[in-house]
């Protein structure tokens, strides 16, 4: 097994284009009849066709015949697979780290520790990590010990393969409420630190904390006003150097929400604020919570109807918190959003009949270049559910994208104009 030449990096669990052939001798790659991806949606000039950089297959069956997918994520030249399951019931947790070699590390974690003496608190966050020696770390924030019901202390834990029991840390002082609290945790796209937030529905008041490896804190508590109650849908987006904190409130008219978004920093400090109206809301069948999405100008949410329309609403950093947002309308959603490149929204979803991919759209939703075609994908099923093509992230004009073939998972970076 090879040694990573990466040293300390942080992996928190919390692309269109006329491709070229790819894909290693003897492996599934065309899979469905298919040699790889293709542009569609019209007849693409030179500069507006997509190349496959680098490209990686690992086997479906490198966790064993795990019941869901693995979750997948990109830091810095690896990846991080991770298959866990239910954590209280496996007291378990099986991870990977890929780069465009191959598999670099493997490990399964016991998780000493989750349940004491056999009582589960709440897991409220999943992270992973790796220390200086490259042993990769799984780190969670939970409910800890009941002080009195209904309210929780909240810790961070802490576990590698040279540890049964975890180093625990609290994050808060204060105690939370249970029914009504929510909670969020994702990494830095630079690998150094998870961002955890938290707070309840009935309070405006919501806090972030920045944890790094052996759960230790290394940025002071951030508190975020939100403008109302009760809120909803909180969430952290991964930013390069630390991640966002976004809320939703709802307004009483039903066809509006506040869209509200905190981008901290690695110190925890609060360097662009958005507070957005939305025209969505339960009135007008968007009942839920949106997709949101860094991009290299601002950030990106999407609402889908429960009749298929689709809103997507961009906030620019540098404008004033209050500023109206750019938005995007589409009478038929075409897809899911799943990342920006530079002017283009990329959404994954069907680009015909039959193939998966991702279709790109200009920020105001006119047509964008021609959609990313993939290869003809296996469909889910009871006994063995798929997960669906992903683009991980994006930096500049590379797209890193995931998919699944029979047997292989696909690891690629796409280089698109």
């Amino acid at each position: 097994m090879r040694t990573p030449s990466l040293t300390r990096y942080l992996l928190v669990l919390a692309g269109g284009c006329t491709a070229l052939p790819h894909g290693p001798v003897g492996s599934d790659a065309g899979a469905g009849g298919e040699g790889g991806m293709t542009a569609v949606g019209g007849s693409p000039g030179r500069d507006e066709t997509c190349s496959v950089a680098n490209h990686v297959e690992v086997p479906l069956e490198l966790f064993g015949e795990a019941p869901d997918p693995p979750s997948v994520h990109r830091f810095g030249d690896r990846f991080v697979l991770m298959a866990s399951g239910s954590l209280t019931q496996s007291r378990a947790a099986e991870l990977a780290v890929v780069s465009w070699q191959g598999v670099d590390i493997q490990n399964q974690l016991a998780l000493g520790g989750l349940c004491p003496h056999d009582v589960c608190t709440n897991v409220l966050g999943v992270s992973v990590l790796a220390t200086a020696l490259s042993s990769p770390q799984l780190l969670l924030a939970d409910e800890g010990t009941v002080v009195s019901m209904p309210t929780y202390l909240v810790q961070a834990k802490a576990w590698d393969s040279s540890r049964s029991d975890p180093l625990v840390t609290p994050l808060f002082d204060a105690h939370i409420e249970a029914i009504t609290t929510r909670a969020a945790m994702q990494s830095s796209r630079d690998a150094a630190r998870a961002v955890f937030a938290i707070g309840n529905r009935d309070d405006p008041t919501l806090e972030a904390i920045e944890v790094g490896p052996d759960a230790e804190v290394v940025a002071p508590v951030a508190t975020l006003t939100l403008s109302a109650t009760p809120w909803d849908c909180l969430a952290v987006v991964p930013t390069r150097e630390a991640g966002a904190v976004s809320a939703v409130v709802a307004k009483e008219s039903g066809t509006e929400v506040a869209w509200h978004l905190f981008e901290l920093d690695r110190d925890a400090n609060i360097v662009f604020e958005a507070r957005a109206t939305v025209p969505v809301g339960d009135a007008l069948g968007y009942t839920d919570c949106p997709t949101i999405v860094d991009g290299p100008e601002g950030f990106h949410a999407q609402w889908v109807s429960a009749e298929g329309a689709s809103v997507v609403a961009t906030v620019i950093r540098g404008e004033d918190a209050t500023s109206t947002p750019g938005l995007a309308s589409f009478e038929a959603s075409p897809g899911i959003l799943a990342g920006v490149t530079f002017d283009e929204l990329w959404f994954q979803g069907f680009v015909d009949a039959e193939h998966r991919g991702f279709l790109r759209f200009h920020r105001d939703g006119s047509p964008g270049l021609p959609a990313v075609t993939l290869p003809l994908l296996p469909e889910s099923t009871v006994e063995r559910r798929r997960a669906l093509p992903a683009l991980l992230s994006v930096e500049g004009y590379a797209g890193f994208v995931t998919y699944e073939l029979e047997s292989n998972r696909v690891l690629e970076e796409l280089r698109c104009p």
